[in-house]
């Protein structure tokens, strides 16, 4: 299943004196088509995480996939110890599984 093509937006409510209305998750082609909102959110700092988290993800995941190859790469050819090789990529494989899902 597809997500909902990037980049989304956050549409906050502002209803004056720091209390907002509601605050919905969409894209240009719902402003545009009159679609309903993707979802609501209660915060308005809630909303703007999930929009730059949801518009940063590939390209986070990106940045992890080459950089794995990279190091890799240095470590084969003794420009890394093993130890900073295995710590590093311990923890960028596993941000890429938690991107993934898996």
């Amino acid at each position: 299943m597809e997500h909902t093509k990037l980049p989304w937006l956050a549409l906050v409510e502002n209803l004056g004196h720091g209390h907002y209305g509601k605050i919905k998750l969409v894209t240009q082609r719902h402003i545009r088509e009159s679609l309903p909102a993707i979802g609501e959110i209660a915060s308005p700092h809630d909303a703007e995480f999930i929009v730059r988290a949801c518009n940063a993800h590939e390209d986070l995941l990106a940045i992890c996939e080459d950089a794995t190859t990279a190091i890799y790469d240095a470590m084969h050819a003794g420009n890394l110890s093993r130890n900073y090789h295995d710590d590093v990529m311990d923890k960028i494989e596993a941000a890429i599984k938690k991107a993934r899902g898996e």
